[in-house]
This record gives C-alpha cells, sequence and structure tokens, in this order.
C-alpha cells in the first residue's frame, strides 16, 4: 500500500485538502461566498461560469468545481488505499465518481441558489424604505427596501408637495406612495405616522 507522501496519493489528497479549505475560507466569510450571489433589485442568475455551470446542475461554477475536487479527492483515496488499485485507474474512476458526485449534489441544491425574482416595480407601492442616499429631494435619492426577503436598492424623488425642510436624509424612512414609469423611478415622502399630513395617499 503505498503511503500518504507517494505522488499516486498525493494527486488525490491534495484536491481533497484544497476543496475543505475553501469552504472554510468561505464559511469565514475572508474572501465572499462560493455561490457568488448579489445584493440588489437583480439579484443575477446565481450561476457563474456561463455553460459550465450546467455541468454541476445548476449550481454555481465556484462550489461545483470544489464539490468536483472533494468528489475526486475521497473517491481517489478509497481506490487507492483501501481497494488497492492502480494509479491510473484510480483516477479515472476518481474523475467519473467526481463528476457523477457533483451533478447529482447540482440537482439536489441547485434550488437553494435561485434567487427570488425582483418583483414588478409596482410591487413596491405602499412600502417603507430606508434612505441611502445623503438626502432624498425632486432631483435624486437612493433607498433601500426588502421584499420577499430581498434587499433592493432603488431610485427615489421627493414628493413636490413636501416642505424642503421635512426632507428625508440617510437613515430616514420614507413611503413609497407611486411609481414614475416614465422616469423609471419611485415617488416618495417621509414616513411620519405621527405626521400624516406629509404622507401622500399611495396610488395603486
Amino acid at each position: 500500500m503505498p503511503s500518504l507522501s507517494s505522488p499516486s496519493v498525493l494527486v488525490f489528497l491534495g484536491p481533497l485538502v484544497l476543496a475543505v479549505l475553501l469552504w472554510l475560507v468561505s464559511l469565514s466569510g475572508a474572501f465572499g461566498d462560493l455561490d457568488g450571489g448579489a445584493d440588489g433589485v437583480d439579484a443575477g442568475d446565481g450561476v457563474d461560469g456561463g455553460g459550465l455551470a450546467g455541468l454541476f446542475g445548476g449550481l454555481p461554477l465556484s462550489l461545483g468545481v470544489t464539490l468536483l475536487l472533494f468528489a475526486y479527492g475521497a473517491s481517489g483515496l478509497v481506490f487507492r488505499l483501501a481497494l488497492g488499485l492502480g494509479a491510473v485507474v484510480s483516477a479515472v474512476l476518481a474523475v467519473a465518481v467526481g463528476l457523477a458526485a457533483a451533478r447529482l449534489s447540482g440537482r439536489m441544491l441547485a434550488p437553494l441558489f435561485r434567487p427570488n425574482p425582483a418583483p414588478a416595480a409596482r410591487a413596491l407601492v405602499g412600502s417603507v424604505a430606508t434612505v441611502t442616499s445623503d438626502a432624498v429631494d425632486e432631483h435624486g435619492g437612493m433607498a433601500t427596501v426588502r421584499q420577499n426577503g430581498v434587499r433592493l436598492e432603488i431610485p427615489v424623488r421627493l414628493d413636490p408637495d413636501v416642505p424642503a425642510d421635512h426632507a428625508p436624509t440617510e437613515g430616514d424612512a420614507v413611503l413609497l406612495f407611486d411609481f414614475d414609469a416614465t422616469r423609471n423611478v419611485y415617488l416618495a415622502a417621509p414616513h411620519d405616522p405621527d405626521r400624516p399630513a406629509l404622507r401622500p395617499p399611495v396610488r395603486a
């Protein structure tokens, strides 16, 4: 039986250790998540690498590759050390097992990486958002709102009828009472339950 320091064993042990290290790094958040998720109005398709990602049943390419490396390394060690097969035979079988395992895992895990579709623009009307820009006026401003668990960043404009001294600033809550399809912006007003006069009626 070859030792763990044998090249015919290291060729399997190396990818196995690499996959585990990448998962640990991802969990620690040092270099971001392997799922490549994004936060915003459009979360993207959640799959990087184009057509290559289809090899892993819809998983993000980075996660699919680490699953392949792990399955390849683990099965290769079994074939080489436990079953005593030759290095070449073990490598061929390990590649087949790795691809099959990664694709099967992809089919089972892929639903977890399907982003919630961005809601229709008017679906946010009536929601309360939080200002993220320095201020919101008739000419510009940004805010965030959560819809179906997704954090959306949206452009907002202040209702012209709101007095200038009541213009919301960063961190303030605003009511999205209408959507201007021409400018593709939301019309907002300060969300102050104690001063309903500042909150125009929501336009369906």
